[in-house]
């Protein structure tokens, strides 16, 4: 398995602090050496990827690898006016991995002051394509067409 596989099953970074909760819970534990322990920490499609990645057996040095290299990936901060389902989750990370790449993991915060559309940040890049400053942007140019008149 390669750490981007992972990022695959782990898309937000909600699933990955849980991730990172179990992996440093099981590194407390007493099951450190056993595949058996891996399955008491982790949901079982988890923990049957990291038995396919772990063919060396020194699990915590394999999961503190794995832990490293998420909490180097730079979040998709998105904000959107919904909260949103697994399937438009689904899809906004394959949107994500088509326009920044891989690995990806989005930073889902829900904001229903924005009426509608998304704000994103990633990079120190910001685009915020929401209805809430669609309207604004209307709006500024209607009140100074009318001071004009």
């Amino acid at each position: 398995m390669h750490p981007e596989d992972l990022t695959k099953k782990l898309k937000t970074t909600e699933e990955t602090n849980t991730f990172l909760a179990a992996v440093d819970a099981f590194s407390h534990s007493l099951y450190t050496t056993s595949p058996k322990g891996v399955e008491a920490f982790f949901p079982l499609d988890i923990a049957e990827l990291l038995k396919k990645g772990n063919s060396g057996g020194d699990w915590l040095g394999y999961l503190n690898a794995l832990k490293l290299y998420l909490l180097s990936i730079k979040p998709v901060k998105i904000t959107l006016a919904t909260d949103p389902d697994g399937l438009l989750i689904d899809n906004i990370y394959d949107w994500a991995l088509q326009l920044f790449g891989d690995p990806v993991i989005l930073d889902i915060s829900y904001d229903p002051i924005i009426l509608g559309g998304a704000v994103i940040a990633y990079g120190g890049l910001y685009y915020d394509g929401s209805l809430l400053a669609a309207l604004n942007t209307r709006l500024t140019r209607f009140k100074s067409e009318v001071v004009k008149v």
